[in-house]
Formats: C-alpha cells, structure tokens, sequence
C-alpha cells in the first residue's frame, strides 16, 4: 500500500476511534443518543471555554524580552502595528520598525524613545511592501539591507520577536474581475511576500540562538468564505496557514509563532475614535495576543475575546455565510451610493 494512504487510513481510523470511546463512555452516563450528543457537546463548549480563561487570565504571559532584546515590526507607523511598537517599547524592548515613509518613521523612533524611557534603543529601515516582486531591484536591494541590519541586532542582544502586521485590503467591496492588476499585485505582495520574506530572513537568525517568536496579524475574514474580498481574504488564510505550519516544523525549537485572526479593529481599515464590544482598540487585540503567545499548543487566536466568540459560532451557523454575502452586498451598495452622490457635487 501506497504510504501516503496508509497514513491517512491510520490517522483517519485513530481519530475515529478516539471520538467513538468518548461517547461509548458517555453511553454508560446518558441512554438517550440524543441527549448523550448534547451532553458531549456541551462538554466540549465548557473545556474550550475554561481553557480560553486559564490561558487568558489565569496562566502567566511569557514576557515578550525573554525572547531577546529586539523587536521588529512591519507596518508600524500607523494603527495596529503603531500600538504594536509602542506597547512592545513600554515593555522595555528595543524597536526595529519598517514602513514605506522615512518622514513617519523617524518621528516614530523619537516617540519610542520617550515610550521605553530612554532606556531603549529604536531604529528603522524604509520599504514599501507592494514592492514585494521576485527578482525586483527594490526587493533584492531592501532584503540585502535588511539582512546587514538583522545581523547587527543578533549581535546586539538577538532578535526576540517579529510582528508580520503590514497589509492592505481592496479600499471598496469589489468583486475579483472589476479589480484592476494593480490592485491585485498590491495586495498579494502586500499581504503574502511579505510575511514569508521577513519570517525567512528573522529565522536564521532566531534558529541561531534557539530562542524567538513570530507574531503575525491575518483577519478573520481568512477563516470564511469572504465575498468582495476575494483576494484580501485568500492571502490572509494563507498567513493563518503559514504559520500554523512553522508552529509544527518548529515544534522543538525555542521558537514560538502565534497567528492572530481578529474581526474588525480600530485601525486604518476601520476608522472609528473609540472602540466598541464588536470593533476593540488595538490594544485589546494586542494585550489578547501576547496573552497567547508561546504558550502550549496554541498557534493561532482571535486575541480579542469577542472575535473568538463570534469567529467560533461562526463555524457552526448554518446561515453564517450568506449572511456575510448580504452584508457585503449591503456594504457595495452604500459605497455605490456614495460615489454617485459624490460624482453630482463634482
């Protein structure tokens, strides 16, 4: 027999097995199949929920220094990676931010500076992400600078953590053939050469001393079918999936990765003055996050305790995704409403 298939075979007829001892043990407790099933589904909501609190509230967070002196963060001067930085700079660590507008960046390393307490270093490095295509001067010229400024961080004091937080969504909800190349391009490199790129070159580094983490920032909409979202959506499940993967491929290493799937957040994709229950501030989701990280058997998380809520009953409602598909016709025709307004003042 093909391996491939006794694989599959054996890893199918364990599970298999596992769920059917739990209910035939149920069996004894409960007689009545259908509530026997309710009983093992509730049982199941309880655990998921208890183990959600321990890990939240009750199980220390790893301190992010314990990792090493430096952070890095791209998409940093504004928004979720902003707050990312600056929460990382009041914790002590020193701050290596990268973004696309040098004007920004060096204001931010000031405020970093004052952030830690003087008792930080900050430094940054400029790039423009949708310029993420192979072979291209502007990638080649960026990852050979990047890989200089990275070896001179492992030698002051290593590389601790990087957050992937750069990313770009299509400005309106459009369908996949009114998107023009351009916008396409953007976002995939964006969103996806990104986040392989920077965890590549961070990993010999981290590999080196056997101690680091990978934080990276995807989107709930990666977790559902997400319509006028097509390629934003699909390059956020490929972020999810990429580093649930590097959990495993690194399983026995010192280095920790962490995916956060969060819904709407107070950020430039969702432009709001104060958070609500559904739409937190940055710093819930970023409080959430580090809440998680490094901890066993966790590799991915909402880190917003409503996300998970929300992105868990998501699973299992029946009417979830058509649901989301009339919102976003909802969405489309209030944008069309605007433009069409807007184009009588013109």
């Amino acid at each position: 027999m093909d391996p491939k298939i006794w694989n599959l075979l054996v890893f199918t007829l364990s599970s298999l097995a596992g769920i059917t001892a739990l209910l035939y043990g149920f069996s004894y407790v409960e007689k009545d199949p259908i509530r026997m099933v309710g009983w093992f589904t509730l049982l199941i909501i309880v655990w998921r929920s208890a183990l959600s609190i321990y890990r939240r509230k009750i199980q220390p967070a790893k301190d992010p220094k314990s990792y090493g002196k430096w952070a890095i963060v791209t998409g940093s001067t504004s928004g979720i990676g902003k707050d990312f930085a600056t929460y990382l700079a009041e914790k002590g660590m020193s701050v290596f931010v990268i973004s696309r507008t040098e004007s920004k960046l060096q204001e931010q390393c000031s405020e970093l500076l004052v952030a830690g307490g003087g008792k930080i270093s900050a430094q940054y490095l400029t790039y423009d992400f949708t310029k993420g295509y192979v072979g291209s001067t502007e990638r080649t010229e960026f990852y050979t600078k990047l890989d200089k400024k990275l070896e001179e961080l492992h030698n002051d004091g290593g590389i601790g953590l990087l957050v992937n937080n750069v990313g770009m969504a299509n400005p309106a909800p459009k369908l996949l053939m009114e998107m023009p190349d351009s916008e396409v391009d953007d976002i995939i490199n964006c969103n996806i050469m990104s986040v392989t790129g920077m965890t590549r070159a961070v990993l010999k580094f981290m590999k080196q001393r056997d101690s680091g983490a990978v934080l990276s920032i995807s989107s709930g909409s990666g977790n559902f079918p997400a319509s006028y979202l097509c390629i934003y959506s699909s390059t956020k499940a490929f972020m999810t999936q990429f580093s649930r993967t590097l959990t495993v491929e690194y399983w026995d290493t010192g280095i920790d990765f962490l995916v956060v799937t969060p819904f709407y957040v107070v950020s430039n994709l969702y432009k709001r003055k104060t958070g609500t229950v559904v739409a937190p501030m940055p710093i819930k989701l970023i409080e959430g996050a580090f809440c998680q990280l490094g901890k066993k058997m966790v590799w991915q998380g909402h880190g917003y305790w409503f996300h998970g809520l929300i992105g868990n009953l998501g699973l299992y409602y029946p009417d979830g995704t058509a649901r989301q598909h009339r919102m976003m016709i909802q969405n489309r025709k209030r944008y069309d409403d605007r433009q069409a307004q807007q184009a009588k003042k013109d």
